[in-house]
């Protein structure tokens, strides 16, 4: 009973509480016009691609928010020079502008937009210099499972495919320059194999494995703009604690994957495995690109009683971000057997 009461008595001031701080919020008539949203992650010597959809006041009821936004004049200048206007290609939700122009480290690359019922928008970002990784030491542990059926009283061992259960543990050394720099970990696994359909001789597969670390760099933020402890499941960090000196980064990954050890055919193709390897990928990404991805974790990551995180941008009369990166790949030869 007395339990009762007191749950009653909270629930009666907690009503009063919240009254006493309600107010009406104003705003203006800017904050209620549409925006344009570009989100452009550029790569050095890739194409630029971008997305533009339509943005607009979070409080809204409109069933357009976020569409895409297919008559934009969307053009590209390399050091203040026009290079190219994109093209709009429209695959539902996967609509984008794209061109063929290819940036190069050390470009500065500005994108400028407009449209009907949008404010004009505007970002430049420089392209970076690339990661200089003089080697990645690797310890490899790789169990082989190979399929067992039984046929009368023995077993056989099925001896066309073994299954390899792998786990690296790796070191990547990087050179840092003496400046602020922001960078990305990754890896893949790239299989090649032989392919003799009618149209392809040769087959590449590429896909990511999830890296894993508790390397203390990827625990940090730049501490003039979060302070934030959470997991970091982009892989971006900065050089705030090495900053121009070797970096030993550690991370590691595991994999499982059957591979044929003979010829497989069927009606339609006719392969096996000739190659494979880990292709370890550290990005140079630009200030822009960290701060963006950093301000989204602690956006997504954050409680019921945390303060609103506001999500970085760049994108002048707009939202949305203009980010770059340069990458360096270092490969590992892997197991085929």
């Amino acid at each position: 009973m007395k339990k009762t009461v007191l749950h009653t008595v909270m629930a009666i001031f907690g009503i009063m509480a919240f009254g006493a701080c309600e107010r009406e919020i104003e705003f203006s008539s800017e904050e209620l016009q549409p925006k344009l949203v570009l989100q452009c992650f550029l790569e050095s010597n890739e194409p630029v691609w971008l997305t533009l959809k339509k943005g607009r006041f979070f409080l809204s009821q409109r069933d357009d928010i976020s569409a895409a936004v297919n008559n934009a004049a969307v053009t590209v200048w390399k050091n203040d020079e026009l290079v190219e206007t994109l093209r709009f290609y429209n695959y539902g939700k996967d609509s984008y502008y794209a061109g063929s122009f290819r940036p190069q480290i050390g470009d500065k690359i500005t994108i400028k937009a407009t449209a009907n019922g949008f404010a004009p928008v505007e970002c430049s970002t420089v392209m970076p210099e690339a990661p200089v990784i003089p080697d990645v030491e690797y310890v490899d542990f790789i169990e082989r499972v190979y399929s067992v059926s039984v046929i009368g009283d023995e077993y056989v061992i099925d001896s066309s495919y073994v299954t390899l259960l792998e786990k690296y543990n790796l070191t990547c050394r990087i050179n840092d320059a003496a400046n602020a720099n922001y960078y990305r970990a990754g890896a893949f696994i790239r299989t090649y194999s032989s392919n003799q359909s009618s149209y392809i001789t040769e087959d590449t597969v590429d896909y990511n494995v999830w890296i894993k670390s508790d390397d203390i760099v990827f625990g940090l933020s730049n501490s003039d703009f979060l302070d934030i402890e959470e997991e970091n499941p982009y892989h971006i960090f900065s050089d705030e604690l090495f900053n121009g000196k070797e970096y030993g980064l550690k991370f590691g990954f595991e994999n499982n994957v059957s591979i044929p050890l003979g010829d497989i055919s069927d009606d339609y193709v006719y392969h096996r495995v000739l190659k494979r390897e880990c292709r370890v990928v550290i990005r140079s990404i630009s200030q822009a690109y960290y701060l963006h991805v950093r301000s989204r974790q602690a956006a997504e990551s954050e409680g019921i009683f945390s303060e609103p995180v506001q999500i970085y941008s760049n994108i002048q009369g707009g939202i949305g971000i203009l980010a770059a990166s340069t990458k360096t790949e270092y490969v590992i030869p892997m197991s085929i057997k």
